[in-house]
């Protein structure tokens, strides 16, 4: 494995392993991102191995979390950036209980208690404006059956 790159590949891991290799890879390359409210609105993990963040979206469908992946070419740099996303409260509630055990970066940690995670009326308004915004999309590409689409976002 080597990190920075293009190519790394995801092991084949038994669960508990599976969540503790997310685990590290969370605490290398994650982040917490935060609603205006303080609560958790979402975890992205940043790469530039796509191939690899399709294998542990497949992987973590099997779980029945759902993820998003998205792309961004950036500006004076050679290759493609991906960032792989979990939000909504399901899904960010098995992240924290199966991944967030594994994490020891207390910065990240400390976000991944009941305190920090949305309310559901929260997540109720989240789905809303997803589902406004997928009608008013292109239809995306699905990656596997846990990525729900891919988003081109603009260069930064």
């Amino acid at each position: 494995m080597s990190f920075g790159t293009q190519r790394w590949d995801v092991p084949k891991l038994s669960s508990n392993l599976f969540c503790s290799y997310l685990g590290g890879l969370f605490d290398a390359e994650g982040q917490v991102i935060l609603a205006s409210s303080g609560k958790v609105y979402g975890f992205v993990i940043h790469s530039a191995n796509g191939p690899s963040f399709r294998t542990i979206a497949e992987r973590i469908g099997e779980f029945g979390v759902e993820c998003s992946l998205k792309t961004r070419s950036r500006r004076g740099k050679p290759s493609v950036h991906y960032q792989f996303e979990i939000r909504r409260r399901r899904n960010l509630e098995w992240f924290a209980r199966n991944v967030g055990k594994h994490s020891r970066l207390q910065r990240k940690n400390r976000f991944m208690t009941e305190e920090f995670l949305p309310r559901e009326s929260t997540q109720r308004h989240l789905k809303q404006a997803d589902e406004f915004r997928k009608s008013n999309l292109v239809r995306p590409t699905p990656l596997g059956r846990s990525c729900s689409r891919v988003e081109k976002s603009p260069t930064f």
